[in-house]
């Protein structure tokens, strides 16, 4: 599956609208840098990458984490 697969698989989970979606996926490419990996599978990212996706995921759907400063660190 690829980046883009899950992000809106867990959309769909979370129950929001799919009017939505399209913008929501593109602003989280946008703002964790991942335009260049979003058609890969997910299975083949690397360790950042794949915690770059996570922290996507998880800041998705009006997350009240969303309107926060959040910190991200990568060596």
């Amino acid at each position: 599956m690829t980046a883009f697969y899950f992000t809106v698989s867990e959309w769909q989970l979370k129950g929001c609208p799919s009017s939505q979606v399209n913008a929501e996926v593109s602003r989280m490419i946008t703002v964790l840098h991942l335009e260049d990996k979003w058609n890969a599978a997910a299975k083949d990212l690397s360790g950042g990458m794949k915690r770059k996706l996570c922290v996507g995921i998880a800041l998705i759907a009006d997350s009240k984490v969303k309107d926060q400063l959040l910190f991200i660190n990568s060596y």
